[in-house]
């Protein structure tokens, strides 16, 4: 019966509940199985793979897999939940430009609210991470 599939418990159950941590997998045309999604606390999965999750609940996704905290000095979280990463410029951001850097990283100026790696034509660099005259 197509509606029946096989969990890894063994038992029978209607339907594969995709949004509970599992997936469905189909590896021969008469069988159907439920799988559990890899990533710990992935509430939905592409597949069983070790970066499949596309959804965390109530924590964060980080490149496929589930995370509790993102790391604030590298990462930022997205309206949907995501950590994703700062400009390469930024200790610690709000967004993935380098305007939207909480502070810049070393090797790096903070030109009117903006970590470029070299000060403007007349400007010097600062002890404080900025550019003067």
């Amino acid at each position: 019966d197509k509606s029946f599939f096989l969990y890894e418990d063994a038992t029978c159950r209607v339907g594969c509940n995709t949004t509970a941590g599992f997936y469905a997998s189909y590896p021969t045309n008469s069988q159907q199985m439920c799988l559990t999604c890899w990533s710990t606390g992935c509430m939905r999965c592409s597949d069983g793979g070790s970066a499949s999750c596309l959804d965390c609940g109530t924590n964060f996704l980080q490149n496929g897999k589930c995370i509790t905290n993102c790391n604030a000095a590298t990462s930022y979280i997205s309206t949907g939940g995501q950590c994703l990463p700062c400009h390469i410029s930024c200790e610690g951001c709000t967004g993935s430009t380098n305007s939207q850097c909480l502070k810049c990283r070393s090797g790096f100026f903070n030109v009117s609210g903006i970590c470029d790696n070299t000060c403007p034509p007349g400007a010097v660099p600062l002890v404080n991470g900025s550019c003067g005259c």
